[in-house]
């Protein structure tokens, strides 16, 4: 398989629509986010999904997460969320942040490893959501690494990693600061801490 490579800068429109064109054909890419590098695919491909796994040797047992454009988007793919998760939405994204909450039957068990919970990112990343506005549907994703090694933080160390596994690496190492996203969940209105990571939580 041959590995698309587009850097950002001076091919957004080829980026963007070359990106649109992968997932929405069940393929899978490299992207930059706000944190480090990601690798996504559609929400709705199963075949997609586990092949993300495979390529990382990722255990199953550990769900994906997924992106969206914005909190009214995520709202379509979420149980009903309370005022906390409203504040910390209001306060955090877009940003660094994934919020761990009830999903509802839109988002597959197969990319939450049959949980029913769903971490949720909106990054503060202009192409990613311009992506998922592009496409009108969430894709899902974690980072660019072979599980239990370091995650790419550069679209040099991700081509790599990836290279004729892939069909497509994105490049922007502008927008990427180096360092995962913090993990919080909230579930029965109780928020915890799960990974510390580029937001300090203030509450």
């Amino acid at each position: 398989m041959h590995t698309e490579f587009i850097q950002i800068q001076n091919n957004y429109e080829l980026a963007l629509n070359r990106a649109s064109e992968v997932l929405l054909s069940g393929g899978i890419f490299v992207f930059p986010t706000d944190t480090v590098y990601g690798l996504g695919c559609i929400f709705d491909n199963e075949q997609s999904v586990r092949r993300i796994y495979e390529l990382k040797g990722r255990d199953f047992q550990k769900p994906l997460s997924a992106y969206f454009s914005s909190v009214q988007m995520a709202e379509n793919y979420i149980s009903k969320q309370s005022k906390l998760f409203y504040t910390l939405c209001s306060k955090y994204l877009p940003g660094a942040l994934t919020i761990v909450v009830e999903k509802n039957d839109r988002i597959p068990f197969y990319v939450t490893s049959n949980q029913n919970t769903i971490g949720i990112r909106v990054p503060n990343n202009r192409f990613i959501l311009d992506l998922i506005d592009k496409i009108g549907i969430p894709f899902v994703g974690t980072s660019a690494n072979i599980s239990n090694y370091p995650s790419a933080k550069t679209a040099k160390q991700a081509f790599e990693i990836f290279q004729n596994k892939i069909e497509l690496v994105i490049g922007d190492d502008q927008s990427v600061v180096g360092c995962e996203s913090t993990v919080i969940s909230i579930l029965n209105d109780n928020l915890k801490i799960l990974r510390s990571g580029a937001i300090k939580i203030e509450f």
